[in-house]
């Protein structure tokens, strides 16, 4: 094929392009204007590696679609990005998608700006493929809407979408990000509500301006399905899908990523008589138990929940990490119930585990790795000594900023001497807290005390000596 053949063939595939976004303005009645893109590479499709610039970016009375608009629809095409599991990406990133089935047809994928009417357009013409790649060059840092079109006689309808899941960042270079645990929306208990105390907590989290949030399970109350309506004086308080909307509406309210991860109060196996499942979490929230992604010079590695870690986890785990002396890898859970986890956290390199579910905070080293689990956040008046939340920043290859004390990575298990402190958001307090050994609990702390524990910290990071192709 000649280059002027090429060229023309391109001109009438653009053509196209603008005739699609024209024949919308006229079919919906709104104003929408196509504006030639302003990046350093031209409008193309690089079907050969399924990468893809963008095509045409448009402004439009874009109507911002609910979070949990296309939740509930059987026939669902995005998985990834997900609102519970956004994708953070610098500008020099390609945006991956993973949808749930191969494309049958030729779709649009827009990120649209939230609170605004600008949306960026990719066409997607390769077919039979269930995962492509989003060129972000040119796109604004920012935090966006994931919007997929089907194109159907020069119109453009959307048939599915992921709010608030997708955050390019201008640059990555101090990453910081803070970690949530046991929220329990939108009641722990008929008469403890959650939702105001842990709004309050976010407010204060905004202020932080995080790169991101883990929240590691106990997001939703799942017992709430069995708790005794008063009107009707039959269960459920709430149903599955009433809490799966305030979770996102939640969610949807902040300017910042969440990740989130599921815990034994999420999905309530205890509870035999369940109207939902397991399944079903998976099937409304990110479908799959094992998340990963990378920050920086961090990689970060989560799991959600289930009966225990089986073998597919734990080699989706192994997958995972990265056996690089200057990638961190950090695991996330809500916790390690079967024990698994810790037993096998040298085998996986494990640097930093992150978990919550017991309702207090602490700071130990368990099988050479550092464990840091957070108070939950719905009840201030017994968070002493915590925030209910925790400030994490990376610092460098063998040390992590955690409440703006620095702690190694690697230790004894019967030796800590890092002590971490957090203010108090009621009192503005300053509260200072000490990892006990053995992985003991901590003690209620007073804000006026303070224990000092003193011992050696062994300041090397644990080489690796596990090879990439070991087996758990």
């Amino acid at each position: 094929m000649t280059s002027v053949l090429k060229h023309f063939l391109f001109l009438i595939t653009f053509a196209l392009v603008l005739s699609t976004v024209s024949s919308y303005a006229t079919s919906n009645n709104a104003p929408i204007h196509g504006n030639p893109i302003n990046v350093s590479h031209p409008s193309q499709q690089v079907e050969t590696s399924y990468s893809y610039y963008m095509t045409h970016q448009i402004t439009m009375n874009y109507t911002r679609v609910s979070p949990f608009d296309f939740v509930f629809h059987e026939n669902k095409f995005i998985e990834y990005p997900h609102a519970t599991f956004p994708s953070l990406l610098s500008l020099n990133q390609l945006l991956r998608i993973d949808f749930s089935k191969p494309l049958s047809s030729p779709l649009v994928i827009g990120l649209g700006v939230r609170d605004t009417n600008t949306v960026y357009l990719w066409n997607i013409t390769a077919l039979d493929r269930s995962t492509i790649d989003l060129n972000v060059t040119g796109i604004p840092a920012g935090m966006y809407d994931l919007l997929l079109f089907q194109e159907q006689s020069g119109n453009l309808t959307l048939i599915d979408s992921q709010a608030h899941s997708v955050r390019i960042y201008e640059n990555i270079s101090k990453p910081k990000f803070i970690h949530v645990s046991d929220t329990h929306l939108p009641l722990f208990t008929k008469d403890k509500t959650t939702l105001t105390s842990v709004r309050e907590v976010f407010k204060n989290i905004s202020q932080l301006n995080p790169d991101f949030v883990l929240i590691t399970g106990d997001f939703l109350e799942g017992t709430a399905t069995y708790m005794i309506n008063e009107t009707t004086q039959q269960p459920p308080l709430y149903s599955f899908s009433e809490l799966v909307e305030i979770g996102l509406r939640f969610l949807d309210e902040w300017d910042f990523p969440i990740i989130v991860t599921a815990g034994n109060h999420d999905w309530m196996k205890i509870y035999p008589s369940r109207d939902y499942s397991v399944e079903e979490w998976f099937k409304f929230m990110y479908p799959h138990p094992v998340q990963h992604f990378r920050f920086g010079n961090m990689n970060l590695i989560g799991y959600s929940i289930l009966d225990e870690i089986t073998d597919n986890i734990l080699a989706n785990l192994q997958a995972s990490v990265i056996r690089d002396q200057n990638i961190t890898n950090i695991f996330y859970t809500h916790f390690d119930f079967d024990g698994k986890l810790a037993s096998n956290i040298q085998v996986l390199s494990g640097d930093v585990v992150i978990h919550g579910h017991e309702h207090h905070s602490g700071i130990y080293y368990k099988n050479g790795a550092l464990w840091v689990k957070t108070h939950n956040v719905f009840e201030p008046q017994k968070m002493s000594p915590s925030t209910g939340f925790r400030v994490i920043q990376y610092v460098n290859t063998t040390h992590v900023n955690i409440d703006e004390n620095i702690y190694p990575y690697h230790g004894s298990d019967d030796s800590m001497a890092a002590t971490s402190s957090s203010t108090n958001d009621n009192n503005g307090l300053i509260e200072t807290q000490t990892a006990p050994p053995n992985n003991q609990s901590l003690p209620a702390l007073s804000p006026n005390i303070l224990f000092i524990m003193v011992s050696i910290i062994m300041l090397r990071k644990r080489p690796r000596s596990v090879s990439k192709n070991n087996k758990l």
